[in-house]
């Protein structure tokens, strides 16, 4: 697991400084929304169930723009980053630990994510969340 571990951070460390890293995909349960980071368009947004349609439609919302990447700890093992606001306030901290959950499916990601006090799991357009199999804890 730890060469995993550093093998992905790795990874993404090298393609968070050139570039190729562009999306970034979180989900979290109770309540449910998710949260997505365009590097490109330098911009995060929140997707929840809008709740007065009966949770059949969504809403998106900007909450953030012109953001940042800032990496906290550029340990191989358990590189840690934040997602900076425009003005520098942080919006997520994730941690490639290749644990991520989003607290409610059978899937593991490789970063675990923390929107204020919400945790959950992220996944880029490089290294995607897994399934479990059947019959694994």
């Amino acid at each position: 697991m730890k060469l995993l571990t550093l093998t992905a951070g790795l990874v993404f460390a090298a393609q968070a400084a050139n570039a190729q890293t562009t999306q970034i995909e979180c989900s979290f349960t109770e309540p449910f929304y998710s949260i997505e980071v365009d590097l490109k368009k330098r911009e995060v947004t929140m997707i929840e169930p809008d709740w007065e349609s009966d949770g059949t439609k969504t809403v998106t919302k900007v909450i953030g723009q012109n953001i940042a990447v800032k990496v906290l700890k550029a340990d191989p093992f358990l590189p840690k980053f934040q997602i900076l606001d425009g003005d520098k306030s942080v919006i997520l901290d994730l941690t490639m630990n290749m644990a991520g959950s989003d607290g409610m499916s059978n899937r593991t990601y490789p970063l675990e994510a923390k929107h204020g006090r919400m945790i959950g799991g992220c996944s880029t357009n490089l290294i995607k969340h897994v399934e479990a199999s059947e019959g694994e804890g």
